[in-house]
Formats: structure tokens, C-alpha cells, sequence
């Protein structure tokens, strides 16, 4: 059991830890590049796009995760209201 959680750790951590890398690299350029002014509109934007799209995008997402694993039992079946005809 011990190796196997550190196995998906392994595969995991870089998925996390590489994007907290590159927001507090870009936060630093942009910081050094912009005039207070200009940063502070891109953080109220950034703020405001987070929070909009949170609750009308996360849906979305649960949704297309929960029925994710059920791809593999529905290889074989063909649905007729699947949005690609020949996906099998």
C-alpha cells in the first residue's frame, strides 16, 4: 500500500506543484513589467474571471469527471446521441 501511494504521488505532485511554480514566476515578471496601475486592473480582471467562471465552469467539469469512468464499459455501445457518430 505504501508504495503504491507514493507511486501516485510521484505521477501527482508534478501536476500540482508545476503550475504554483509557473503563477508565482509570471506574479514576479509581472510585477517587475507592469506599473501598479496596470498590475492592479489585471489582478481585479483575473478576480473577477475566477469568480465568475468558478460557478458556471465547475459544473461542467464534475460532471465530464463523474462519467469519465464509465468511457471504458460504454466502448463497446453505440449511442445515438453521442456528438461523434463513429466513436466507439
Amino acid at each position: 500500500m505504501t508504495r503504491h501511494l507514493l507511486r501516485d504521488l510521484v505521477r501527482y505532485a508534478p501536476g500540482q506543484l508545476v503550475p504554483i511554480v509557473l503563477a508565482t514566476l509570471s506574479m514576479v515578471i509581472f510585477t517587475r513589467l507592469a506599473t501598479p496601475e496596470a498590475y492592479g486592473t489585471f489582478i481585479l480582471v483575473s478576480a473577477l474571471a475566477t469568480t465568475v467562471s468558478s460557478p458556471f465552469g465547475q459544473w461542467l467539469m464534475q460532471g465530464v469527471l463523474r462519467f469519465t469512468r464509465a468511457l471504458p464499459a460504454m466502448a463497446g455501445k453505440r449511442s445515438s446521441c453521442s456528438p461523434f457518430p463513429s466513436w466507439r
